[in-house]
């Protein structure tokens, strides 16, 4: 089992007439991130995330549009269709 990285404490800071947070240049260089991020508002939290993979998970895969388990068996729907 991958041990989860320890959780950071980033001070929020005025930038401009908003407010945000440093993150440090590691960790950016680790998720890919450059421009820009996606934040995803989860029930448990906030989640940025970098937009360099768009996939769907699996999770979201078997949810997407015409896909569905009939009689014990997936039928996908077709990406060209």
């Amino acid at each position: 089992m991958q041990e989860k990285p320890p959780a950071r404490d980033l001070k929020v800071v005025s930038i401009g007439n908003s407010r945000g947070v440093r993150l440090p240049t590691a960790v950016l260089n680790k998720y890919a991130i450059t421009d820009t991020v996606v934040l995803e508002e989860r029930e448990e939290g906030i989640l940025l995330r970098s937009r360099r993979d768009e996939r769907l998970s699996w999770e979201e895969t078997y949810r997407w549009p015409g896909n569905a388990k009939i009689g014990g068996t997936w039928r996908w729907r077709s990406a060209t269709a």
